[in-house]
């Protein structure tokens, strides 16, 4: 089994646009949770993703990364990387998902300005 973690970096981006992006990268197997060491599911940055594959190369998990953020409509980077990874400080992951979006829309006002990949 091989191990990713794709990025994508959407640039002038909202909090829903990151919403959606995260709704396309599920629809395409990709996750935005790791499990800890204690067995509870923790939040990856915002952008971030996980994916399982026996059979896909890393240039495969990047085009299917590429292919769902293509959707959300902004401009983007991506990158993905192979292999055993480590956290720290990430938050345990909301148990419910309609919770989170609705979390992330009530403080909508924020953008991601986030310039270094321009």
């Amino acid at each position: 089994m091989a191990y990713f973690m794709p990025r994508i970096e959407l640039h002038d981006a909202t909090r829903t646009d990151y919403l959606r992006l995260h709704e396309a990268m599920q629809a395409q197997g990709f996750s935005g949770e790791v499990k800890g060491k204690d067995g509870k599911m923790l939040q990856l940055s915002t952008g971030q993703y996980r994916f399982e594959s026996k059979t896909l190369s890393v240039y495969q998990v990047l085009g299917e990364a590429i292919s769902a953020a293509k959707t959300i409509g902004k401009k983007f980077a991506a990158v993905t990387t192979q292999g055993s990874s480590a956290w720290f400080g990430l938050e345990e992951a909301a148990a419910d998902a309609k919770t989170a979006k609705k979390e992330a829309r009530a403080s909508e006002p924020s953008r991601a300005t986030s310039k270094r990949f321009r």
